[in-house]
């Protein structure tokens, strides 16, 4: 019973790592990419979105770092964190060509991302 524990607190971290990332990115990229007023309903819907991508590949990179027990430093899951949106974003990239990612704000919100999901990682998962 008391691994069935652990597991729930594990996925109930790694939710909730993913919710509060999408949250805090759209928050980002609302106030400092949309030309446009607030508007409380963009900011919902938009980090809806962001905590499902966020929950994919957050989710496998932390139960494999989890699984395995890997004890890395800071940086390097910053890294790897960074490696994995690049790759992500690249996808979108390539299945729809649109104007966003050849501006700066584009690199804004992948490194950003990495930066949000990052430290929500440290706060939540503090590996020893």
């Amino acid at each position: 019973m008391h691994g069935k524990i652990n597991i729930f607190v594990f996925y109930f971290k790694v939710l909730l790592c993913s919710i509060l990332s999408g949250f805090s990115l759209s928050l980002l990229v609302c106030f400092l990419t949309v030309p446009r007023n607030f508007n409380p309903i963009d900011i919902f819907f938009i980090g809806l979105i962001y905590s499902i991508v966020y929950l994919i590949p957050g989710a496998l990179i932390q139960s494999y770092l989890d699984e395995k027990k890997i004890n890395i430093r800071a940086s390097k899951l910053f890294l790897i964190y960074l490696i994995t949106g690049t790759i992500v974003t690249t996808i979108f990239y390539a299945l729809d060509h649109v104007d966003f990612y050849k501006t700066s704000n584009y690199y804004f919100t992948v490194l950003s991302s990495s930066v949000v999901f990052w430290l929500y990682d440290l706060i939540l998962f503090r590996r020893k």
